[in-house]
């Protein structure tokens, strides 16, 4: 994986983008080790923040399980020759609220 991340940021590169970025998925080094590994995850995830409200917990985890069931339809529908580019935007402005840390309960609820 790491691989091809390289070689897309060659070619965004080659192509005049931006692909240097201090932090994030892009800029992601596996660590050599298993120890180390299971310490890089702990750091990631839904539950990675110690004093995230509860309620907002519960709401992030209902968001990216419903985001994991349009997915798979829109899987189904992209292999039957559908695809619907405001199903992609929905999927990718849940992603990004889930990792807003200024929204709050009823900002989540209303984003639903």
């Amino acid at each position: 994986m790491r691989e091809l991340r390289e070689g897309l940021k060659k070619k965004i590169k080659a192509a005049g983008g931006k692909v240097e970025f201090a932090a994030g998925p892009a800029a992601y080094q596996p660590a050599k080790d298993l120890n180390g590994l299971v310490d890089q995850g702990t750091k990631v995830g839904l539950k990675s923040d110690p004093d995230i409200d509860p309620n907002i917990l519960s709401l992030q985890h209902t968001t990216l399980f419903g985001i994991k069931g349009v997915a798979a339809y829109a899987d189904h529908a992209q292999i039957l020759g559908q695809e619907d580019d405001k199903v992609y935007a929905y999927i990718h402005e849940g992603l990004v609220a889930m990792l807003n840390k200024n929204l709050t309960l009823n900002d989540g609820l209303v984003w639903h």
